[in-house]
């Protein structure tokens, strides 16, 4: 079914004017659609935010069914197919042109959406982001900024998964966008920018790594140098860069070194007989913690350097995952995200990688799949 295709069906409340819409891929997620679904019509209560949902329309509308709250906005769009986690990214894209991400991606790139939220395949999300929505000017790889609390506040770290392999023009690319996302997200006036590297001193690290350094001295961004995996939560940097690779495997080990450590000290005040009269009030804390900690928190990562604001949420989300996320969401539409990390990018409008193909935003740069 293509776009022209389209039928919209709405609940009784119609959207109204100004009001922010957000394109939840139904369909996408280990437990879609009925914790998607029941996800998004929480934040179209609580936010009254006009949420389309993308996917089978037989199975969205039982969903719609179960919920009790009358008063969400919502439109059903139909998408007769899905892309699941184990398929290759561009070869899906190609063989689906009805999946329920590329609908939600299209009607993102033809303005009838302000944002998207996806817990489905990352790297069909990438691919189908750049190649429908295409890339900002003087952005070669998008990236996916993830939010990380440490105890003297929050962190940007970028990439967190899109690319497994970057040059050092795509880590200034990755500065200039997380300037633009820590000033506009976290309020920060001035973010400081670290380099993620196996040592502090400029020499440290690759090739890659030691040409990035120089490439973010030499620009317009806050640069204070080299970061280690110990400084990440320690206040030395306000946005984090790095590959993908080592993106992903640190947004994933704080995770679950967060929840190891709170069970590691429930256990032990368990052990301990004189530790149970404040046993109440560290467990209280605990869990407290361990939700600040948690992914589902934040709700999901957003997908910088593309043409529309895209938020990718973790393919385990539940309802709270997906509230959060589209509350996220329609906090970066009405902060003007797009619009500031395209100033961020005009300031500074870095040269042309000549190391690679420039026009490349397809299989090669796709990852494999990482929830």
């Amino acid at each position: 079914m293509g776009m022209s295709d389209l039928a919209v069906h709405r609940s009784s409340a119609a959207g109204s004017p100004g009001q922010v819409r957000v394109a939840v891929d139904a369909m996408g997620g280990d437990y879609a659609p009925t914790e998607i679904v029941r996800g998004a019509m929480q934040a179209s209560c609580a936010a009254g935010v006009h949420v389309l949902l993308v996917g089978d329309p037989d199975r969205v509308n039982e969903e719609l069914k179960r919920t009790s709250c009358r008063q969400a906005c919502v439109s059903v769009i139909p998408a007769s197919d899905l892309i699941t986690m184990g398929e290759k990214p561009t070869q899906a894209f190609r063989s689906k042109p009805d999946a329920s991400i590329t609908v939600a991606m299209r009607l993102l790139a033809e303005a009838k959406a302000d944002a998207l939220i996806s817990a489905g395949n990352t790297g069909a999300m990438v691919t189908s982001a750049c190649l429908i929505l295409g890339r900002l000017e003087g952005i070669e790889r998008p990236a996916i900024t993830a939010v990380i609390p440490t105890p003297t506040g929050r962190i940007v770290l970028l990439d967190a998964g899109a690319n497994l392999d970057v040059g050092p023009q795509h880590l200034l690319h990755f500065a200039l966008m997380g300037t633009a996302f820590a000033r506009c997200a976290l309020g920060v006036h001035d973010p400081r920018i670290g380099l993620l590297n196996v040592g502090a001193e400029a020499s440290k690290g690759s090739n890659d790594l030691r040409e990035a350094y120089s490439l973010l001295s030499n620009s317009a961004v806050n640069f204070v140098g080299n970061v280690e995996g110990g400084d990440i939560t320690g206040g030395k940097a306000d946005v984090i860069v790095c590959d993908g690779y080592v993106g992903n495997v640190v947004l994933k080990h704080s995770e679950g070194w967060s929840k190891a450590v709170l069970k590691m000290l429930r256990s032990e005040v368990g052990r301990n007989p004189l530790a149970w009269p404040g046993y109440l009030p560290l467990a209280i804390a605990a869990s407290r913690l361990q939700a600040r900690l948690g992914s589902t928190h934040y709700g999901g990562a957003v997908l910088l350097g593309v043409r529309g604001l895209c938020v990718k949420s973790r393919g385990n989300s539940r309802a709270a995952g997906v509230r959060n996320a589209v509350a996220a969401a329609v906090s970066l539409v009405k902060s003007c995200l797009m619009d500031r990390v395209r100033e961020e990018l005009a300031m500074q409008r870095p040269p042309p990688d000549r190391t690679g193909d420039p026009s490349t935003c397809g299989p090669a740069d796709m990852t494999r799949e990482r929830r």
